[in-house]
């Protein structure tokens, strides 16, 4: 798993509202707080990956496992003849790998604290 694929896997815990709870006043509160302040910088995800995995190995240390890492299912985009058009929500400032069906309201970004984007997909 990716850089970008953990971080929309944190933005989607961090969402939650209960992660900065779980880790104030704990060895993984400085790493949250650095990953995230680097994830609102932007750039190349990449070069978070070593507090990536320094944020992970303290939260397991709290029992708070997986944090950056998600199951992934598979839904089937329900389409028409042709080509439909489909639209999907992603994050706001591309950082991260989250995308997700699109809804009438989109959810906010907890990271960028903005609604996810709505782009087109081609099909």
């Amino acid at each position: 798993m990716g850089a970008a694929e953990r971080l929309e896997a944190l933005c989607q815990r961090y969402a939650r509202g209960d992660l900065a709870e779980h880790v104030a006043g704990t060895d993984a509160e400085p790493l949250l707080d650095r990953v995230l302040a680097t994830a609102r910088e932007g750039g190349d995800p990449a070069r978070l990956d070593g507090d990536l995995d320094r944020m992970e190995a303290a939260l397991s240390h709290l029992g708070i496992d997986g944090v950056t890492t998600s199951d992934r299912s598979y839904r089937v985009w329900r389409g028409g003849a042709g080509h439909p058009v489909v639209h999907a929500l992603v994050c706001p400032a591309r950082t991260c790998s989250r995308a997700e069906p699109d809804t009438p309201v989109p959810p906010p970004c907890a990271v960028h604290g903005r609604s996810l984007d709505r782009v087109q997909i081609p099909t």
